[in-house]
């Protein structure tokens, strides 16, 4: 039943007051700065509220943690203490949670103390370690708004189903089982369908690096809260024990041992790899900064003497075109429920693909025409693929591919116009990972002065772009590859990494 279209907001403001008012006193800022006075808040800045053990617990990799609180070194308690801490400020300063339970894990962490002291073992592999989700799991004791109004106090928008506040999801069973200690949930786009996460509930999350700009979507809560060190990044176990979607693939050492087998190839003088450069999709033109850092990548490479291929595809459009269609299957009709459900108005990010209200449903004939076309296109892409090898001098195609992620390093609101970039990767089922290569920077990164745009859109984008705004955000790019190859391409992207490393430290050798 919908909730009163008035008291979509009193609801709102009280989810808004009560994560507020989780945050204990001591961890509370007393004035925020706006992104004018403050752009910056990662490193020293965020430091100005730590104290030296919570800085060197929290900038520890999840690998590192682990090792001390397995071995007795750290306490749990300390441990989650630490990042409490640090997500609280994080939220306060870019709009990043939808649930805290801090006290909850806390306690969470002291039982697994109390184990580790009568014991002298860990309960699991990731004993003491705090983990935060999307706010699309369900975990005990707190609610899943996904950021829908409507959701607040229900079960996925329905009531009296007995599972509010007690179903929890299998990841976080999982994670639980293995001695992982929730603390909170970060906010998402309802939908999950933007590339910038604002709600109704509490707004617009923002980039660390630069608060004139957006932290992405859907999981920029999480991207925001882990860039402000306030998360370790995570991998999960076994998944496919839980998920009927999730291959029964164990990590396969082997496939990384064979790029690193060739990777150490190349460091004796005895081979290369080969990788292809898309630096426009015929479609949109990156901005500026994205054009330098692909300059970069392929720069630092060839000067490790790999080979570089101009990528000349099945036309990029084809392939978004047809990503764009699966999104709209429903006519929007399941979004658009939720919404209903307490009368909220739908966010620009999500009407610019959905609408304000439900529209035609594809019937089954189109969805089965779509799928037909999407196998065909996947087929020509991965035989332009096969046929890479007759230009690499390697005797083998492409090791990958390298791209924008997108035609903007970060969106400014409601100007992320074009997702074909990474809607691309979706439609072939591709492997794909991000690759910080830079920072913008206004005095380097202007717009050509022969710059045509092919299209309007090409044109909304590029004005977008303002190098003043832009100065010193992240600029990433992403490395991508053939289906199921995250092993390879997690290593390629290590390895392309350290080399752009070694290119800014050395950059005349």
């Amino acid at each position: 039943m919908a909730m009163h279209s008035e008291r979509w907001q009193e609801v709102a403001k009280a989810k808004r007051e009560a994560i507020a008012e989780s945050i204990p006193q001591p961890w509370r800022i007393s004035s925020i700065p706006s992104a004018a006075e403050q752009r910056d808040v990662t490193g020293s800045y965020i430091h100005q509220w730590l104290s030296q053990e919570e800085i060197e617990i929290t900038e520890m990799d999840a690998i590192d943690i682990v090792d001390k609180t397995c071995a007795g070194i750290w306490t749990a308690e300390e441990v989650t203490r630490a990042f409490c801490h640090r997500a609280a400020l994080a939220h306060q300063l870019l709009n990043c949670l939808l649930e805290t339970f801090f006290d909850a894990a806390i306690e969470d962490a002291k039982k697994l103390d109390a184990y580790f002291a009568e014991h002298g073992a860990p309960i699991g592999p990731l004993h003491g370690l705090p983990v935060s989700l999307k706010d699309q799991f369900h975990v005990r004791g707190v609610e899943t708004s996904m950021g829908y109004i409507g959701w607040i106090g229900t079960f996925q928008g329905q009531k009296g189903t007995g599972r509010e506040k007690v179903f929890e999801s299998e990841m976080v069973k999982e994670l639980r089982s293995l001695g992982a200690i929730l603390f909170c949930k970060t906010s998402v786009p309802p939908t999950l369908m933007s590339g910038e996460t604002v709600n109704n509930i509490i707004g617009y999350t923002w980039n660390p690096k630069n608060r004139n700009l957006s932290a992405g979507g859907s999981s920029g809560g999480e991207g925001a809260l882990i860039g402000l060190k306030g998360s370790p990044a995570l991998l999960s176990q076994n998944p496919w024990l839980h998920d009927p979607l999730v291959h029964e693939m164990p990590w396969r050492r082997e496939h990384e041992e064979q790029i690193h087998d060739l990777i150490n190839a190349v460091g004796s003088g005895s081979g290369k790899l080969a990788f292809g450069i898309l630096e426009h999709d015929e479609q949109v033109t990156p901005h500026p900064p994205v054009q330098r850092a692909l300059k970069v990548v392929k720069e630092a490479l060839q000067k490790l003497h790999h080979e570089i291929i101009e990528w000349k595809p099945p036309a990029h459009q084809r392939g978004v075109e047809l990503c764009y269609k699966t999104w709209l299957y429903d006519g929007g009709k399941d979004i658009h429920e939720s919404f209903n459900l307490s009368g909220e108005p739908v966010p620009p990010q999500v009407a610019a693909a959905y609408g304000h209200e439900p529209f035609q449903a594809a019937t089954a004939s189109e969805i089965a025409a779509t799928n037909v076309m999407k196998r065909e296109y996947q087929k020509d892409y991965m035989e332009y693929w096969n046929s890479t090898k007759d230009l690499t001098g390697t005797g083998r195609p492409v090791d990958a591919l390298i791209m924008p992620l997108a035609p903007i390093s970060a969106a400014r609101p409601e100007q992320y116009k074009y997702y074909g970039y990474s809607m691309i990767v979706n439609t072939l089922d591709y492997t794909a990972c991000t690759l910080p290569v830079t920072y913008a920077d206004k005095v380097v990164d202007t717009v050509a002065r022969d710059f045509k745009p092919l299209t309007e859109l090409d044109q909304i984008v590029m004005d977008s772009y303002d190098p003043a705004i832009y100065d010193g955000a992240h600029v990433s790019i992403q490395v991508v590859g053939r289906r199921l190859q995250e092993e390879k391409i997690l290593a390629l992207t290590e390895y392309i990494g350290k080399a752009i490393a070694s290119e800014r430290a050395h950059p005349n050798e």
